[in-house]
């Protein structure tokens, strides 16, 4: 049996949380590095393997959850340890980065996905390092990062680890502090989804009519998709003179031609 389809059969049986600390050594040392730590911030529901084995019962209750997210919540957290001594203690600010650092390097050790594994590693990582986004766009302002999250084919599974995470971060009362079907009635989140993401209406051939080096427009395209969405700008002649007009632009720009010998 392939080390995938013993994890699925752990997350797929009647009590998924106990057979994973009945196996816990197909997970390494996901366990340990939870085990023992502490939140320095608002959450009161106890420590981070607390906090995880909350949101994994949460995450059994959401319809339409699968193996995969039962995955995903076990690892979303597991950076905690990592960054809060990056931090001195003081925050666990960057820990998501590190949580999907560990899913990766698990995989790796223990060959889970097999030889290709990019269909789970590509998915599982996003979603990992998105989640903290996630719960940030009840306060997000900015249509084009809302948009960039809220339109990615993998959204829905970070919705379902958002909605997890949240009902397992608990105030002093006892109670989720911040419910993500909440953030998602947001109608400046709500516009976004289900649908795909705008097409940019100033292309690449665009910018080379206008003597930009082929090797970096795919940036400058999106720089104009952002003003396009952040300003609701629908004129190409304005888009380009406003991404050609940009210092940072300007730069890349430079670079590119630097790197061919133009000047």
């Amino acid at each position: 049996m392939t080390n995938i389809q013993k994890v699925k059969n752990i997350l797929i049986s009647k009590k998924p949380w106990d057979a994973i600390l009945n196996e816990r050594e197909l997970f390494g040392e996901t366990i340990d590095e939870m085990d023992g730590v502490q939140h320095v911030n608002y959450h009161f529901e106890g420590g981070v393997l607390e906090h995880v084995k909350l949101a994994f019962d949460s995450m059994m209750e959401i319809p339409g959850h699968d193996w995969f997210d039962l995955l995903l919540v076990l690892f979303h957290d597991v950076g905690k340890k990592k960054a809060l001594a990056e931090n001195d203690g003081k925050n666990m600010a960057k820990h998501e980065l590190y949580s999907s650092d560990w899913f990766y390097e698990w995989n790796k050790k223990f060959d889970i996905f097999g030889g290709n594994p990019f269909p789970y590693l590509a998915p599982g990582r996003w979603v990992i390092e998105k989640h903290m986004e996630a719960n940030q766009l009840y306060s997000a302002k900015n249509a084009y990062k809302i948009m960039n999250i809220v339109t990615d084919p993998y959204f829905p599974r970070l919705a379902r680890l958002a909605t997890a995470d949240g009902l397992a971060t608990l105030d002093e009362s006892g109670k989720p502090m911040r419910l993500f079907s909440e953030i998602l009635e947001l109608p400046r989140v709500k516009r976004w989804i289900g649908q795909p993401k705008p097409c940019p209406i100033v292309l690449a051939d665009d910018f080379i009519e206008h003597g930009v080096p082929s090797a970096c427009t795919e940036e400058l395209v999106e720089f104009g998709l952002k003003l396009q969405i952040n300003n609701n700008q629908k004129d190409p002649e304005r888009i380009i003179h406003d991404v050609l007009s940009c210092d940072k632009m300007k730069d890349i720009i430079d670079r590119a031609k630097a790197m061919l010998g133009q000047s």
